[in-house]
């Protein structure tokens, strides 16, 4: 495999994860805690904020009914104070519609639900009231905001030709409340022959003007040419892409997180996001308890367990910082994947961190086109049943590095510091 340092493809703002489900849950608390959480996504639960309309008018709003229901011990009052905790760590995040409250929608269901077109006054007026009393009262604004999946109704349905229309009514809004908010171009749910949908707000001169990044999910991934458009239309466009989630099984049923190997399949999955996307914004679904990173030991079930897959989003979070480039590389083995990261913070040294992924068996690898300057990295890797391991530090002789790369494994090779993993 080979790196060429010379040729930068794009700007990393940050790695992280989505707190939307699950806010009181141990593991919560863990990754904020135990992670570099960059980056962020939340729900704004609209049919918990008003599940009945406050009144019939949608220039009044009624607070008192509305803040009532930000109750001690209610999953609202902890959604608000998600919200808070990242705004207070500087963490930027994205604020997501899953569910609608019935009566502004045409019929009432769980999923593709639709906005009644009469009630779009008044659905303009529930989103404005719980982004300004979220504001005023937990001090947290959102850096962007979306529909989550709005092309496949999970759970909102909105049609190629409406999203021009809610990005317009929203960005008015937000403009109108002196929001920093943006909205995100897409948030769709899968690479996968998704861009047409964005097509009707492409050529909505009004609209783009309220666009603030460009988004799809990664489930069941990609080919590497369908990856590839969504980083030409952000480079066109000049707005960052975002993996707002990342995962390579939607099906929570499956329990994909218990499968043999979900860490290399996990790891192979960033990898080629990385490698063919070049998104600027990757957030893991999820770092609470919904595909959770910890396991709760069975005899005790007040007890969290580390799993190779929490070990491979430290090694990504800690390593590859904002402000971080990516570095053109290559590999003669599909098995293998290479993604290397130039990383100079203010006033100290430039360092270099390289991503090893094998999704096969143990094999010697050799990186070549390592920069002069580096003599050696620092090396930690996860395997099925070794996490965070550190290891022997790597020589580098003539820009070459050679490594084992343990089965179904990722390695990490840095000249940055390497933290400890701290248990639960």
């Amino acid at each position: 495999v080979s790196l060429d340092a010379k040729k930068k493809l794009y700007r990393v703002e940050g790695l992280g994860g989505s707190y939307c489900f699950g806010h009181d849950s141990p593991v919560t608390k863990y990754t904020l805690n135990n992670l570099n959480v960059a980056f962020s996504r939340t729900q704004i639960s609209l049919r918990e904020w008003e599940p009945s309309n406050d009144n019939t008018d949608a220039n009044k709003t009624e607070w008192y009914r509305l803040a009532g229901r930000d109750a001690p011990g209610s999953p609202l009052r902890a959604e608000f104070e998600m919200m808070r905790e990242l705004t207070q760590r500087k963490i930027p995040f994205i604020a997501s519609i899953w569910y609608l409250p019935s009566w502004l929608c045409i019929e009432a269901k769980e999923t593709k639900m639709q906005v009644a077109p009469e009630k779009w006054p008044e659905f303009l007026e529930c989103l404005g009231s719980y982004l300004r009393y979220a504001k005023e009262k937990y001090g947290a604004e959102p850096d962007y905001f979306s529909f989550n999946e709005p092309e496949s109704g999970i759970h909102v349905l909105l049609a190629a030709e409406e999203f021009p229309l809610l990005v317009k009514r929203c960005g008015a809004l937000f403009e109108k409340m002196k929001l920093k908010t943006k909205l995100l171009l897409g948030d769709v749910a899968t690479a996968r022959n998704r861009i047409d949908y964005l097509h009707p707000t492409l050529m909505d001169v009004e609209a783009m003007k309220h666009i603030g990044a460009v988004s799809f999910h990664s489930w069941n991934g990609a080919k590497p040419e369908q990856y590839a458009e969504w980083a030409a239309l952000s480079r066109a466009l000049k707005l960052p892409l975002f993996v707002a989630e990342a995962g390579p099984e939607p099906n929570w049923l499956l329990k994909p997180w218990l499968h043999p190997g979900a860490h290399a399949i996990e790891a192979a999955h960033y990898q080629e996001l990385f490698l063919h996307a070049q998104p600027q914004v990757v957030l893991y679904w999820e770092f609470s308890e919904n595909f959770p990173l910890l396991l709760r030991d069975a005899k005790d079930r007040s007890r969290l367990l580390l799993t190779p897959r929490f070990a491979l989003q430290k090694q990504f979070c800690n390593f590859i910082l904002p402000g971080s480039e990516a570095l053109l590389t290559d590999s003669d083995n599909a098995s293998i994947l290479l993604t290397a990261f130039r990383y100079k913070p203010r006033n100290e040294r430039e360092h270099l961190t390289l991503q090893l992924s094998n999704s096969k068996w143990t094999r010697r690898v050799t990186v070549e086109g390592i920069p002069g300057g580096v003599k050696e990295f620092n090396a930690v890797h996860t395997t099925g049943s070794e996490l965070f391991k550190t290891l022997e530090r790597v020589p580098v002789e003539d820009g070459r590095a050679t490594v084992e790369l343990p089965t179904e494994s990722i390695t990490t090779l840095t000249t940055m510091e390497i933290p400890e993993l701290m248990a639960p």
